[in-house]
């Protein structure tokens, strides 16, 4: 089972009156992109999961599929925006090609018994210190591995799994946003 994320930082609709559409936008690195159909909209939205996710569930693409009304339907939006890099798979090399770059709303974060809470009223989640530590980091460094790195030198394995573990509850109440890794930081990596 391959956890499946959605990448980019959601911008709106975009309403073209003369066409009589609706188009909806996501920024991914500096560019926009466009989710071309309501369907392909559909698809990404529900890839961010859902603020109750039971810990443990993975993701995956049957998961979001299975979240809209016509899953059949929807078979080619998916594979469209993963070959089109909106939507990405969580495999061994993705936290070098991707970052995670967190979303300040409301209140931010807040301490309670279950762990730091994070995003805006009625729509919080939390997360222990290993998770916090990574997010604080997230916009500072160029990959996911990197702000796992220093947010536990001892120990950045275990960041990056608690990270990937608690990935789809930040995504669902809008407390991150998944970026591609700036190219250098690719180029880089490719090039040892």
């Amino acid at each position: 089972m391959t956890a499946v994320v959605p990448v980019g930082h959601y911008l709106g609709p975009i309403h073209d009156e003369a066409a009589g559409q609706v188009r909806f936008r996501v920024r991914v690195g500096r560019e926009p992109e466009p989710l071309d159909t309501a369907v392909e909209a559909a698809v990404w939205l529900a890839a961010h999961s859902h603020p109750d996710l039971p810990p443990g569930t993975v993701w995956t693409r049957e998961r979001v599929l299975g979240l809209l009304p016509d899953p059949a339907g929807a078979v080619d939006a998916f594979a469209t925006l993963l070959r089109d890099g909106l939507l990405a798979e969580v495999d061994d090399g993705f936290a070098d090609r991707y970052r995670v770059v967190p979303l300040t709303f409301g209140v931010g974060w807040q301490y309670d018994e279950s762990g730091f809470a994070l995003g805006t009223e009625g729509r919080r989640v939390s997360v222990g210190a290993p998770v916090l530590a990574v997010w604080e980091r997230g916009a500072d460094f160029a990959t996911l591995r990197q702000a796992c790195a220093d947010a536990d030198p001892r120990a950045p394995a275990a960041a990056l799994a608690a990270m990937v573990a608690e990935l789809h509850r930040l995504l669902a109440v809008s407390a991150v946003y998944v970026d591609v890794a700036p190219v250098a930081t690719l180029d880089a990596a490719t090039s040892r």
